[in-house]
Parts: structure tokens; sequence; C-alpha cells
């Protein structure tokens, strides 16, 4: 009887599923975009319609990098340039799904945007000193140095029903050539 009791008080040891593996620290175990998701036996919601459902960044190996935008509808990306900042516009779709509202802090990367943050906005007729606007999604687009400001080279796809948008990016420019010369303080001697 003692030991019934003590065998229900000992703490359960958590043992893997059958088939996987665990995954060391920092590994991504999610799904990249553009891969399919693998079927796991659960039933999935489908994604809304006309709601941008993932906004995302993945870095390239020599410097660069690519911010990528999904949806379960197709939707149409126009680009242009306000100052240092990149605007994109999604036509077509009209909500930001779940965690999508939440800014992109690229800035750690070797690529040439800092943040990039997505809001709905609503159709805008053109006045003097301000262009008109279509209604969609805007993502805008911060970069580090103004002089690295310029449209991001576009691709589009689709995998599994789902749309995606590519907008590549490359390394920020060097930095001026006054500040690799080193101090700026000139030693009196």
């Amino acid at each position: 009887m003692l030991s019934l009791v003590l065998a229900a008080a000992a703490p359960a040891l958590a043992q893997p599923a059958e088939g996987s593996r665990e995954k060391r620290e920092g590994e991504y175990g999610g799904v990249g975009p553009g891969q399919a998701r693998p079927e796991d036996g659960k039933g999935r919601r489908a994604p809304a319609k006309a709601t941008l459902t993932w906004l995302g960044f993945t870095a390239r190996e020599g410097g660069g990098g690519e911010l990528f935008a999904q949806a379960a509808s197709s939707f149409t990306v126009s680009q242009r340039l306000e100052g240092r900042m990149l605007i994109v516009t999604l036509e077509g779709l009209k909500k930001l799904g779940h965690n999508t509202r939440r800014p992109l802090d690229v800035r750690f990367f070797d690529v040439s945007v800092a943040r990039a943050q997505a809001f709905v906005v609503k159709a805008r007729r053109g006045k003097k000193g301000a262009p008109s606007r279509p209604a969609g999604v805007e993502v805008r687009i911060q970069f580090k140095d103004p002089r690295d400001a310029r449209e991001a080279v576009l691709r589009t796809d689709t995998v599994d029903g789902l749309f995606h948008a590519y907008l590549g990016f490359g390394a920020p420019s060097a930095p001026a050539a006054a500040a690799s010369t080193g101090s700026s303080m000139a030693d009196p001697e």
C-alpha cells in the first residue's frame, strides 16, 4: 500500500514520441516559407480569405535577406519609396492575421533593412502633395542607411494553395570612408 502511494507521488518522466527526434537548443522546428506543412493527423482550420497570415524574414548566407508575405487568397504587390522608407502595398488583402501586427526587427542581421511592420489601410484619394493609395495591407520597411533605400527584387509563388510574395534585399552598403579611417581626433604631437 505504501509503495503504491510513493509511485503515484514520483514525478513522471517524459518519453519522446515514436518517430520523433530531440531538438537541440536553437534549432528551428517550424515550417519555412514555401514549404508544405507536415501532416500530423490534426485537422487544420483554413486561413481566412483576404488575410495576411504570415509576415517573416529569412537571412541569406553572404549577407542580405528576404522579407516574405503569405496569404490564403491571391494579392498583388506594388512598391513606392517615401524618404528612407519603402512602402509595399498588398492589394486584395483586408485584414491582418494573428501576430502579423507585430513589427519585425531585423537590424541585427547583415541586411540593409532595419524594421518592417504591416498595417491595414483604407483607400485614399490623391490630394496636393499626397498620392492616392488603394485599400489593402501596407508593409512599411525602414532602412538602416538612407543610401540603401530602394525598391526590392520581387518574386511570387503559390504552394499548397497559399500565395507568397518575396522581397529580396541586399547587404547594407559599406560604411562611409570617414568612418572606416579610424578615430577622427588628431593626435597632438
